[in-house]
């Protein structure tokens, strides 16, 4: 599927972002994910604002994506405990560093 709209906000948000972006995913029909490096966060939303017409900020969370040792909330308690893997995985949005903050 091709979403010319998000590719196109996604290649002017990589242009005036430029060497602060860690990563951009488009899906199709759904949403853009950009990646920031930590220390370009203050003058990226600057940006995104002043030079790209952003007008709108709907939130600022944060999420630590370290494996827990104690297992997920779906594992069966009566069950043995599985071999834990404790790559550390961070999904669509996440960076090269633990912490992540989402915008």
């Amino acid at each position: 599927m091709v979403d010319t709209a998000r590719d196109a906000l996604a290649s002017s948000v990589q242009a005036a972002l430029s060497d602060a972006v860690e990563d951009i995913l488009v899906k199709p029909g759904d949403d853009v994910w950009v990646r920031v490096k930590t220390a370009s966060w203050r003058s990226a939303l600057q940006t995104l604002r002043d030079s790209l017409g952003f007008d709108y900020f709907c939130f600022l969370s944060a999420i630590d994506w370290m494996p827990s040792p104690y297992g997920r909330g779906e594992d069966d308690p009566t069950e043995p405990a599985p071999e834990r893997d404790m790559t550390i995985r961070s999904g669509y949005a996440g960076g090269s560093t633990r912490m992540q903050v989402f915008v």
